[in-house]
């Protein structure tokens, strides 16, 4: 068989664990709000007290059930769904390559000067201003 038809055999199988996966949800969301209803609280007390609480302990084995049906078929479906559609899309028979044509980017770069290696001394930095004129009042006397 070719690629194609897998794909598509994939993608069938994949909407069939979907709607299966869904139709377990559904069915768990009903089964537990009449567990919660029916088998916790007051009520859940007397049913287990009536019938020893074998109902409440099948109701509770079933929504196992279901939680484990509708996972493992809602994984397998978006598996099998995934497998599909890349087999599907790569059936063709010549690949096509497409070459994209682009600018040139100017990328501007500093100008490197390598560093000489020179007798490298500490040298104070140059006053730039220069020294303030000088005070025209005295400078205040320190008093005993």
């Amino acid at each position: 068989m070719s690629k194609k038809v897998v794909g598509v055999l994939s993608l069938v199988a994949a909407g069939i664990c979907l709607v299966i996966a869904l139709i377990a949800w559904l069915e768990y969301s009903s089964v537990k709000s009449e567990y919660d209803q029916y088998c916790t609280g007051f009520l859940g007390a007397l049913v287990k007290i009536g019938d020893g609480g074998q109902s409440c302990e099948d109701a509770k084995t079933y929504l196992d059930i279901l939680t484990f049906a509708w996972i493992a078929f809602g994984g397998v479906g978006c598996g099998t769904g995934i497998l599909g559609i890349v087999l599907v899309s790569s059936s063709g028979g010549r690949q096509q390559v497409i070459f994209v044509q682009q600018k040139p980017q100017y990328i501007p770069q500093t100008q490197f000067v390598p560093h000489h290696q020179q007798d490298t001394h500490y040298q104070p930095p140059v006053n730039r201003y220069p020294p303030p004129p000088p005070s025209k009042y005295p400078p205040p006397r320190n008093s005993p």
